[in-house]
């Protein structure tokens, strides 16, 4: 036999470009009548939806708008928002879901990086975004099946070391993405989905996609509110919706806690490896929970890339693999424990110390609201721990060098010596909009402040 069975060719019948927007044309042809989405007293079925999203489609081709282009939408949860996850991409454009919750500025940047060809906007969002547009100044056919890596989606990430990065999605990643969600939940066919989590925060997770592929049933919120979720859950018999897991983490059981901390190393079915690697021999780590690596990994739902950025993309696909920038240990039964962003890594002598675990220790001090630690020079060991740190609400701050020395010797108590901040600053600490601290500007006021004379520590 050979290589005979190989050699049989592809064609038309039996090799297709996968593709999440046949969900949507399965979901109407199979569950035409079944409601689709939900929003107030506005209730669409997947017949309604799929016909207004090939409206959408049309709509645009008639304007030019299609391959090559980008198409910015600004808006909350709300019907319009899910169906340009399916009528962007079948008009061959790229989709790019903008956070609602950015400045002007930021809105304008991202339009201007992304090229955008055109934005949909909620009326609610209209006067930021004609703001965005002013600062930018002054600076019904089916679809055809897509390539195989056509771009599906756009995103941007938060811009807390830099300036943010587009971030390319493809059609095949999304629809591999978008089952996987489904398999790895336990979603079943005709889920009833709860809208509590951002469509503009990676695309829903793929969600909006994944709901397609169940013809399952989308409730909109346009504010997510406590009330509306108990009412919703109610009123439609949610089955599944997403959320942070900070508001009940606490309250679990050790054994629970424990249970899902362990699936933390198990590698996602989209995912064909994923691993804590030395990235300067390749090989991973041993799985003994001290030695450091990166994490990193590749498969079909890895992105395209950056969006022209050429060298973040050498840097970020080096030696086949996608390399996350998180430092992390593997311990024996599989668990990954990020350690640090390798950014965020300080090297005061010879040993390296981790941002994060500074932090975490800094957040147990009763007086501390908000903390982040970044490097500052040191004349002694070339850089060294500098926290800036934000204090609670009624907290005596009239004597700086007193709370200084209780926070040093608090961190004493907790850590190594050379892990111990040498500098405390007080004050708010900068964020993005969606309330991440922007460390690239903390390390440049450690930086502005000189370096640590004469540490002794």
């Amino acid at each position: 036999m050979g290589r005979d069975i190989d050699d049989l060719p592809k064609n038309d019948a039996n090799h297709t470009a996968l593709t999440p927007l046949w969900f949507l044309e399965r979901a109407a042809l199979v569950h035409p009548s079944r409601i689709s989405v939900v929003h107030g007293s506005q209730h669409y079925t997947w017949h309604q939806t799929h016909q207004r999203c090939r409206r959408l489609a049309s709509a645009l081709s008639n304007l030019s708008i299609g391959l090559g282009h980008t198409v910015g939408v600004l808006a909350p949860n709300i019907p319009a928002l899910y169906e340009a996850h399916f009528g962007i991409p079948m008009a061959g454009a790229v989709l790019n879901t903008i956070n609602i919750r950015l400045s002007a500025s930021r809105i304008a940047f991202l339009l201007a990086h992304s090229s955008a060809a055109a934005v949909i906007v909620d009326q609610e969002l209209f006067s930021l975004l004609e703001e965005s547009l002013k600062i930018c100044s002054e600076k019904s056919k089916s679809f055809k099946p897509p390539m195989l890596w056509q771009s599906i989606a756009l995103g941007y990430t938060s811009g807390t070391t830099a300036s943010p990065k587009g971030v390319v999605l493809h059609h095949r990643g999304a629809y591999l993405m978008s089952l996987s969600g489904a398999l790895n939940w336990g979603m079943k066919e005709g889920a009833v989905y709860l809208w509590t989590l951002p469509m503009f925060h990676c695309n829903g997770w793929c969600y909006p996609w994944t709901l397609a592929a169940l013809c399952g049933t989308n409730i909109c919120l346009r504010k997510v509110t406590a009330k509306a979720i108990y009412e919703a859950i109610a009123e439609y018999k949610v089955t599944h919706f997403c959320a942070a897991p900070v508001p009940e983490w606490e309250s679990l059981p050790i054994e629970k806690l424990a249970q899902l901390s362990a699936r933390q190393g198990v590698r996602y079915i989209g995912l064909e490896g994923l691993e804590v690697m030395n990235t300067k021999t390749m090989q991973p780590v041993p799985a003994d929970g001290a030695t450091v690596g990166e994490i990193v990994m590749r498969g079909n739902a890895v992105m395209k890339g950056y969006l022209k950025n050429p060298k973040a993309n050498k840097e970020a696909f080096a030696n086949g693999w996608f390399h996350s920038g998180d430092l992390a240990v593997k311990h024996p039964d599989g668990y990954i424990e990020i350690k640090d962003r390798s950014k965020d890594i300080i090297i005061s002598g010879a040993e390296n110390i981790s941002s994060v675990e500074v932090e975490n220790a800094l957040y147990s001090h009763p007086a501390i609201l908000d903390a982040s630690v970044v490097a500052r020079p040191d004349e002694k060991w070339g850089e060294s721990p500098c926290a800036f740190v934000t204090l609670k609400p009624g907290v005596d701050s009239s004597n700086e060098q007193r709370l200084v020395e209780d926070i040093v010797k608090f961190c004493r108590s907790k850590m190594p010596a050379y892990s111990v901040p040498k500098s405390v600053v007080f004050g708010p600490l900068p964020k993005t909009a969606t309330g991440k601290t922007q460390k690239h500007l903390l390390r440049e006021k450690a930086k502005e402040m000189g370096p640590v004379r004469k540490s002794k520590l």
